[in-house]
């Protein structure tokens, strides 16, 4: 009832975040997440979803790369303040955000960015996920990642106003259908350490995050970890 015109235009998205961040995690399959998108598809109002705002961090969690992380519970007041993600577990977080920030930004819905995501802040839930912004010391590669993704949305109506479909190839790779008009873009996350083959339905595609063309064929081998945003 809350989204039925009387009380709420739209909402903080936070089933979104809640089943991707399921999936990255290996918590759920991508069977799972598509079946549990579609639902919210399916009850939410059409202007609720495309109005809804995509986050992945507030202030009311913990940083996302944090999360992604998989950083360890029931740390001391002192010891939050002081942990930060050891090398090898920020590399894995860092290859998760960028895989949850395409879906972020290739879903129906507005992407919300919580300051410092985009430049790589770690922090437990608050206070600890409320420092101050490094401006000495940001990660340039979430930033220009970012930056190319708000680019593909502004340059791209399809991935602003596309209708969408969701999928899975396998346990290990969601896929999504946007589709404006004559304009198609095919998405694939493949969250596992090992690569993937997915359809691509005999078609000539330009993946929108490298600038690879790819020619006709029945399928693409997905690289471990990684997204592609195929558009025709």
């Amino acid at each position: 009832p809350y989204l039925l015109g009387s009380e709420l235009d739209c909402t903080m998205h936070y089933p979104f975040r809640t089943q991707a961040l399921n999936f990255l995690l290996g918590q759920s399959s991508s069977v799972d997440f598509a079946e549990a998108m579609e639902s919210i598809r399916e009850n939410y109002p059409a202007s609720t979803l495309y109005g809804a705002l995509n986050l992945v961090g507030t202030h009311d969690t913990p940083r996302i790369l944090t999360v992604l992380g998989e950083a360890p519970d029931g740390l001391t007041t002192q010891q939050c303040e002081e942990y930060h993600l050891p090398p090898q577990q920020r590399d894995l977080a860092v290859r998760r955000l960028k895989l949850l920030q395409v879906l972020q930004f290739t879903s129906p819905g507005v992407p919300c960015i919580y300051y410092g995501d985009e430049a790589g802040m770690e922090g437990y839930a608050d206070p600890f996920n409320r420092g101050p912004f490094p401006w000495k010391n940001t990660d340039q590669s979430l930033t220009e990642w970012v930056r190319m993704l708000s680019y593909l949305r502004q340059e791209y109506p399809v991935l602003v106003q596309g209708t969408i479909a969701y999928g899975a190839s396998d346990s290990d790779v969601f896929s999504m259908t946007r589709t404006l008009e004559d304009a198609h873009v095919q998405i694939y996350v493949n969250r596992s350490e090992t690569a993937h083959s997915v359809p691509v339905f005999n078609q000539s595609w330009l993946d929108l995050l490298t600038g690879a063309v790819y020619a006709p064929s029945e399928t693409l081998s997905l690289s471990p970890m990684s997204a592609v945003v195929l558009y025709r």
